[in-house]
């Protein structure tokens, strides 16, 4: 090692101190300064592993763990790294056996718990998740801590349940939230928690020529090629900066080319991800920011629980697909029909702000043409379905098999990233086709993690896409829609019930989003009675769609601004910081 003055225990300290404080090239020097003096330290192997895991090497990290594993196999925290590692990549079946190896060894570990749920979930044992789920949040709690990111992960397992009632699920939500709430919160909805206060306050800075403008922000860890991301980059790229000052605070140490993009398109970047909750409302509250917007927050690594500390005085949910339930956001952003004014059942603890169009999406210029009806050369109708095959629950199989025996020779092709390559979730789906009678050589399943135009070339082997319920498809129905692939969805009762009913209609075909399983069954079928028109509707797809509100980024814009501009003047702003203790 460089420094020869270090004991390796002094070595690991510091590499670590690194490590925690974000400074990752100064830490990985050490760990690999440390292996070229003891190429099978194990806490070295397991952590430069663990480092490369962060940064998305899983290429790096997966071996790395394995070889520390293979010294000291007693290390729960690395079978439960490891876990996290195989789940990136699609190796479901190695994720839960390492989670399951991590659990063996501490029984009470609420991290490989939580991560044994999520490969449950993305293997559709929805049970299996849940258990986990709940496991892991009553590990934390006898902890003497709730912990927001296993609680998220439970929330939003929950919305995948195909019989769970408005109230059962606002009352699961709500209770967890309370849970896991920080002292502050729980002491009162007024107050600055000791840590927060304990961040020296700043004035917000001077506006000169910003004087006037409206500052919002947007708290979000998928800023980059992500769902969300795409979803937000025609907001911030037509936002009117005379108007708006825009401020990004970006959950994520890693970007990419659309992270740049949001990048340019905001007037001030705040990096997060090394700041603690109470950390970045400070930050907010620095900023001066008046509007608040908190993106898709039981999703992903975002960070819901920074709006308990009220760092702005009108606090917006966006791109959540439920109700936060928190009494400190205030508005929920919908359309009306995502909930309808006089047929809403869904329960919600914040204010429904509803756009005249909730989804906006780029332009995918870069995507393959769309080709002619796949039927038109094969003979026979394909089906299709690109989604999380999570959602692909027994009630959706049961319809898909009745559609698919009403369609002669139909098949069914099925893909997600590579996780269809797990031979347990191949064997779910086709025993639960072959339980109504659909022999598997009518299943086509697509393991493949290509890139984004290979992807969508997929679609050009379909004829008729299928979406699932009740956690229906929003990124997947607009990149069938673009593909010219129609998409028959069926209409429930909450938000991520009508996702893909909300596209399609926006879209310009209303026809395509129904209101019962037989509705669903009879509109695939009649499409398959007229390949012609099908063919027809195929070639036109992709104009109507870009020149439909989905793709109107400026009109979205100014929708969402005026929206902005009524709550700026609908709520007082907080009580300030108090150095008075709770």
């Amino acid at each position: 090692m460089a420094e020869q003055t270090l004991t390796l225990p002094e070595a690991l300290a510091l590499a670590q101190q690194h490590h925690n404080a974000g400074e990752l090239p100064q830490a990985e020097q050490i760990y690999r300064q440390i292996l070229q003096a003891e190429p099978n330290q194990p806490d070295a192997l397991h952590l430069l592993g663990l480092l490369a895991q962060q940064v998305e090497q899983f290429e790096l990290a997966i071996p790395l763990i394995r070889r520390s594993l293979e010294i000291n196999p007693h290390n729960a925290d690395a079978h439960c790294n490891l876990g996290n590692a195989f789940r990136a990549v699609g190796d479901l079946a190695e994720a839960v056996a390492s989670c399951r190896s991590a659990i063996a060894l501490e029984p009470q570990m609420a991290e490989a718990h939580n991560n044994l749920g999520n490969a449950l979930r993305d293997l559709g044992d929805l049970d299996g998740a849940l258990e986990s789920f709940s496991t892991a949040c009553q590990c934390q709690s006898k902890a003497g801590c709730g912990d927001f990111n296993m609680v998220k992960n439970l929330i939003s397992a929950l919305l995948y349940q195909p019989d769970l009632s408005h109230q059962a699920l606002f009352d699961r939500c709500a209770g967890e939230m309370a849970a896991c709430r920080p002292p502050h919160a729980r002491h009162s909805l007024s107050k600055i928690d000791n840590e927060c206060r304990s961040i020296p306050a700043k004035s917000p800075p001077e506006q000169d020529d910003s004087a006037g403008k409206i500052r919002i922000g947007y708290l979000s860890s998928d800023f980059y090629n992500h769902p969300v991301g795409q979803n937000i980059r025609p907001l911030l790229a037509h936002h009117d900066h005379s108007r708006f000052e825009i401020f990004c605070y970006a959950e994520r140490p890693q970007g990419d080319e659309i992270t740049e993009e949001l990048r340019r398109h905001s007037d001030h970047w705040r990096d997060t991800h090394l700041m603690n909750d109470a950390q970045t409302a400070n930050q907010i509250r620095q900023d001066g920011i008046q509007i608040m917007v908190y993106l898709a927050g039981f999703f992903d690594a975002n960070r819901l629980m920074v709006a308990t500390y009220r760092p702005a005085p009108v606090q917006v949910s966006f791109h959540n697909l439920t109700s936060t339930t928190l009494p400190e956001m205030d508005y929920w952003l919908t359309d009306e029909l995502l909930h309808p004014t006089e047929d809403t059942y869904e329960l919600f603890s914040e204010q429904l702000c509803r756009l005249p169009n909730f989804y906006i999406y780029p332009t995918l210029d870069q995507a393959p043409s769309v080709g002619p009806l796949p039927a038109l050369k094969n003979g026979f109708i394909t089906f299709a379905s690109f989604n999380n095959p999570t959602k692909i629950n027994n009630a959706v199989i049961r319809l898909w098999s009745h559609i698919l025996k009403a369609v002669p020779g139909s098949r069914l092709l099925l893909k997600y990233r590579n996780h269809l390559a797990n031979s347990a979730l191949q064997e779910r789906l086709i025993q639960g086709f072959t339980r109504h009678d659909i022999p598997a050589h009518r299943l086509e399943l697509i393991s493949a993690r290509d890139q984004h135009r290979a992807h969508l070339d997929h679609y050009n082997r379909a004829d008729i896409a299928l979406d699932p319920f009740p956690f229906t498809g929003a990124t997947t129905t607009f990149q069938a829609l673009w593909m010219g692939v129609p998409v028959v969805t069926l209409k429930g009762e909450r938000f991520i019930h009508r996702m893909a009913a909300d596209i399609v209609t926006h879209g310009g075909f209303p026809e395509l989003a129904v209101d019962s399983h037989l509705d669903y069954l009879a509109k695939a079928v009649q499409m398959t009675n007229n390949w012609q028109q099908l063919q027809i509707i195929r070639a036109e797809l992709r104009e109507k769609i870009s020149a439909s509100p989905l793709c109107d980024g400026l009109q979205y814009a100014k929708n969402i601004e005026a929206l902005y501009a009524t709550m700026k003047h609908k709520k007082a702003p907080p009580d300030p910081p108090t150095n008075t203790t709770t």
